[in-house]
């Protein structure tokens, strides 16, 4: 039996490949399965596409997950030869039967980890041979994917009320920004003032940006947080008794050359400097104290070894590494919450955050007699 995967990267995973030459499958093993991975074909639709209709349709697969009958020929040519942009993924799995039981709530076999194995093999493959940096791995929870059981000769599984022939998830999901009158206001001043974002909110909207690359967004992250706090104690020593030759000998504690190794760091700016200019801490907060501390020592095991590994040296899956880097927004409205409002982030509020995640069973995909 086969379980063929089926999947767009998205929103940066199209590269060129010829029209007319065959490309061997590449084939390989995960366990007891034979895995046979495609070359990459271009979609009937891109994702993400809003337009398209959300119903699964009896007898037709979702466009996004089907092959373009007539491919479109791209600008790009290799050796002279026509190619197309492809973004559509079809992975085969194959053993003798696949646990497929309709009462099973979201049954997927093969599983999401095992799937997860083979993909980010493939991607991250593909990536180092081509050096395409722009080309990204993002895990299967966050992308849409299909998975259809079908008979060794590709042909369809015959109807059985007890067994599903396949799934389709759809994930999608939005951080919405409403602009009404008084945000616009807000946008016309900072345009009209020519007003820059800090530097530790511009890095922290970086982090956000380049996810899921893990390392790439921990490590702006920590910088966010570190720029963020030398912001902090900027702002609040002004109002301290502290005065700015004390200051300047807290900060650079070396008068003839700077000596980074004597300067406080970024775990002591937070915790007994700031204390020192406006009675804060934030060991106060056991929740941000030992987030604070988990950001910086992933970060740091992924400069210093090039793994993302906690400070149990557990290594940290995407997901987990995206639940900090999310995290990190509550250090930041924590310090916020101290700074004087003209220092901290103008940002909208109010914020429509959507999220879907189906999966069905598309046995009405290929069922017309339903």
């Amino acid at each position: 039996m086969i379980a063929r995967f089926k999947c767009q990267i998205i929103p940066s995973f199209s590269i060129p490949v010829p029209v007319y030459s065959v490309l061997e499958p590449i084939k390989t093993h995960l366990g007891i399965m034979e895995v046979v991975i495609h070359s990459p074909l271009q979609a009937e639709a891109e994702l993400p596409d809003l337009s398209l209709p959300r119903q699964v349709l009896p007898g037709k697969t979702p466009p996004y997950f089907s092959p373009k009958t007539h491919p479109v020929v791209s600008n790009t040519k290799i050796n002279d030869e026509e190619t197309i942009k492809a973004n559509l993924i079809f992975i085969d799995f194959k053993k003798e039967s696949f646990r497929r039981f309709r009462k099973e709530p979201n049954p997927t076999d093969p599983s999401k980890e095992q799937v997860e194995e083979i993909l980010l093999l493939y991607i991250s493959s593909i990536r180092t041979i081509l050096q395409g940096g722009q080309i990204k791995f993002k895990p299967i929870d966050s992308i849409p994917w299909m998975i259809e059981y079908l008979n060794d000769d590709y042909s369809e599984l015959p109807i059985d009320e007890a067994l599903i022939r396949g799934a389709f998830n759809f994930k999608s999901e939005f951080n919405i920004s409403p602009i009404d009158g008084p945000l616009w206001e807000q946008i016309k001043l900072l345009v009209m003032t020519k007003e820059k974002p800090h530097i530790w909110e511009t890095l922290y909207l970086n982090a956000l940006s380049v996810l899921p690359d893990s390392g790439a967004a921990i490590t702006l992250t920590f910088a966010s947080l570190e720029n963020l706090i030398n912001h902090a104690l900027e702002s609040l020593v002004v109002k301290s008794s502290i005065t700015p030759e004390v200051w300047d000998w807290i900060k650079i504690p070396s008068n003839e050359k700077r000596n980074w190794f004597k300067e406080p760091s970024v775990i002591e700016q937070y915790t007994s400097i700031l204390h020192m200019v406006s009675g804060k801490n934030i060991q106060e907060d056991k929740e941000l104290s030992e987030l604070l501390l988990e950001i910086k020592n992933v970060r740091n095991n992924f400069i210093h070894e090039g793994l993302l590994l906690n400070s149990k040296k557990k290594e940290l899956s995407d997901t987990e590494v995206e639940n900090l880097v999310r995290s990190a927004s509550k250090i930041i409205e924590w310090v916020e919450s101290y700074l004087p409002e003209e220092k901290r982030r103008r940002k909208n509020t109010t914020k429509i955050n959507f999220e879907d995640s189906i999966i069905y069973d598309t046995t009405q995909l290929n069922d017309r007699s339903n």
